[in-house]
């Protein structure tokens, strides 16, 4: 019994001096550095290197296209403004102010006036020679349109004309037959339409007509035209 305990007793006395000898062994490799874990340790590096150095690539290669990215960006509004630009110029070529009195002698003299839209001032127009009166752009007024004494004027007109706010007088051309301004729809003070000698009466009553349409009862004076005619053509 007793040889049994020793051997029993030994044995585990040997195990305790075994994990003791191991654990004493690898606090040594631990403190001091063993040549394998140097080894493992250069062998670990070069991976982590490699690892940071394809992270730094990615980023490195991302770069470009962030940057590339912001200059779509950029570049996108800078088209826009491009395109909305001419939309804008073009909007104000359209509305184009004169501040004064016109008053032009013949049609040569209007033309100098004619990318003006609106005009701040009386108009007047009195020419000898010149059978055919216009000016396109023309659409407002702030004041009094007058064409008088155009001897030789056979057709006068304003087609985009939208306001007058004054008188709008057409008097005293002795071979006018036709006048067009079918944009107008409202005049703020009288409408003359006198002795104009070669022109219908029923143009007169047309432009009565629609600028009622259009919610304008301006007083229309009218005498001393060609009359007499059959307006049921251009009257509704």
């Amino acid at each position: 019994m007793k040889n049994t305990s020793n051997k029993q007793t030994s044995n585990w006395m040997n195990k305790v001096q075994k994990v003791v000898g191991y654990t004493l062994l690898a606090g040594a490799l631990s403190a001091c550095g063993a040549q394998e874990d140097l080894n493992d340790q250069n062998a670990f590096y070069p991976q982590w290197h490699h690892v940071e150095s394809a992270e730094q690539n990615q980023e490195r290669i991302a770069l470009p296209e962030m940057e590339s990215l912001a200059e779509s960006n950029t570049a996108e509004p800078t088209e826009i403004s491009r395109e909305a630009m001419p939309q804008l110029e073009s909007q104000d070529s359209k509305r184009v102010f004169y501040f004064g009195d016109i008053r032009v002698e013949s049609a040569a003299e209007l033309k100098e006036f004619h990318h003006y839209t609106h005009v701040v001032g009386n108009i007047e127009i009195a020419t000898d020679d010149d059978q055919f009166i216009a000016w396109p752009e023309l659409r407002a007024v702030a004041g009094d349109l007058v064409v008088s004494e155009n001897v030789s004027m056979t057709r006068v007109e304003f087609p985009q004309l939208n306001r007058v706010y004054g008188a709008l007088l057409l008097n005293a051309n002795p071979k006018l037959e036709e006048f067009a301004m079918e944009e107008l729809s409202r005049v703020t003070d009288r409408i003359y339409i006198t002795k104009n000698f070669s022109l219908s009466d029923c143009l007169v009553q047309k432009l009565e007509e629609d600028l009622a349409k259009a919610g304008n009862t301006a007083a229309v004076v009218s005498f001393h035209n060609q009359e007499g005619n059959d307006c049921s053509e251009i009257l509704d």
